[in-house]
């Protein structure tokens, strides 16, 4: 789905690191890569409170273009806050032409302090 004022996100994914030939660890490595042309929606925040400690949960709802490379261990920079996808990217068909306009991706953002 092409959205004429999309949105550029920023997807992070970590890989983590392993032993060079010498056996000495590799640290973990970083990759940002922007992903021009999303939507971006709200969701609906939550807050949960337990054994002293309260933790307030945010989120939005991304859609992004077909052949966007997601995980669901990724991060996203979304407006210059930093989200956790939640659960699997759905891809979108229809059912009668078989035409995948994108990916909707659900992210979440949780901010704890104490009770």
């Amino acid at each position: 789905m092409i959205f004429p004022y999309g949105e550029t996100v920023v997807r992070i994914r970590r890989t983590p690191g392993g032993r060079d030939p010498f056996g000495d660890p590799i640290g973990d490595t970083e990759e940002r890569v922007d992903i021009p042309g999303c939507g971006v929606a709200p969701r609906q925040a939550g807050e949960q409170i337990g054994a002293g400690r309260i933790a307030v949960t945010s989120g939005v709802t991304l859609y992004v273009p077909p052949g966007a490379d997601v995980l669901p261990s990724d991060r996203f920079e979304v407006r210059g806050v930093e989200y956790e996808v939640d659960g699997e990217p759905a891809v979108w068909r229809s059912p009668f032409t078989g035409w995948e306009p994108g990916r909707e991706v659900m992210l979440t953002r949780v901010e704890e302090g104490a009770a």
